[in-house]
């Protein structure tokens, strides 16, 4: 009678591992190795592809054409790049810009209810003297503000303009505090991330003391008549000061000068 283990034992000897069988668990030993068979059989049976070519020209002209694509802007793009351009022209040396971001509203009827919520958003920043607008994608914004040479802060202000976020300009820093006290009034819907203010990028604690000063036309006006005429009448008192006491010691020379004259002339008749 033949015996299962003795035959089992003959077919297969210590340490001889079957072709085609994975390990059901990779050990971390790099001394461990699979097969010879199953390594050969994987480089035959395994589909490989060339490796792509640096210099293929369909694959340089398609490099190409993807860079320029995104380095400029066509069709409708590139109306809306050359009117924010003209925003930012009007906008950036006096005004400031703010980006707003919006929540994703997690049901059907969402653009309705978007829509609606930011049309009334949009109606209390203007009464607040401001513009808030929904007309510029992403990919607009950041070529834009990228290219914008006259304010390199822009660039970095595209950090933080994402996909869900829109922008809100004004020219009048004053009316900057009627804004934000707008957007408190709209926060299940919209967020403030960040802006800028004359040409100079502000956190949300900077733009909130911006909006604390007193930015008043008259006020700044009478501020800057002050300095102004500060400096001038400090001016005249230092040039009065030099002028008095350079006529003063014109008058003592004139005074020693007389007396040396009656001196020669008293000199002259005792001579004579």
């Amino acid at each position: 009678m033949i015996k299962v283990s003795s035959i089992l034992n003959d077919g297969f000897k210590k340490r001889q591992l079957l072709p085609f069988v994975l390990p059901t668990r990779r050990s971390r030993n790099p001394k461990i190795k699979p097969s010879p068979d199953y390594a050969i059989m994987k480089k035959i049976t395994w589909p490989s592809l060339p490796k792509p070519k640096n210099d293929d020209r369909a694959t340089l002209n398609q490099r190409l054409a993807v860079k320029f694509e995104n380095e400029h802007l066509f069709g409708i793009d590139h109306t809306l790049g050359i009117k924010l351009q003209k925003i930012i022209e009007e906008n950036a040396h006096t005004g400031f810009f703010l980006i707003i971001g919006f929540f994703q509203m997690p049901f059907d009827n969402m653009d309705y209810a978007f829509m609606d919520a930011f049309a009334t958003l949009a109606r209390d920043v203007e009464k607040a003297g401001a513009t808030l607008t929904h007309q510029y994608p992403k990919h607009v914004r950041d070529l834009v503000f990228r290219h914008y040479e006259e304010c390199p802060a822009l660039k970095d202000l595209s950090r933080i303009a994402f996909k869900n976020t829109d922008l809100l300009y004004g020219s009048d820093i004053s009316k900057l505090k009627k804004v934000l006290n707008s957007l408190k009034k709209h926060k299940t819907s919209f967020v403030l991330l960040g802006g800028m203010v004359q040409k100079q990028l502000c956190t949300i604690e900077q733009l909130e003391s911006i909006s604390k000063l007193d930015l008043d036309e008259t006020t700044l006006r009478g501020e800057t008549l002050g300095i102004l005429s500060h400096h001038q009448n400090q001016t005249l008192g230092l040039l009065s000061q030099h002028q008095n006491h350079t006529s003063a010691l014109l008058q003592q020379h004139q005074q020693q000068f007389l007396g040396l004259l009656h001196q020669l002339e008293v000199q002259k008749k005792d001579a004579s």
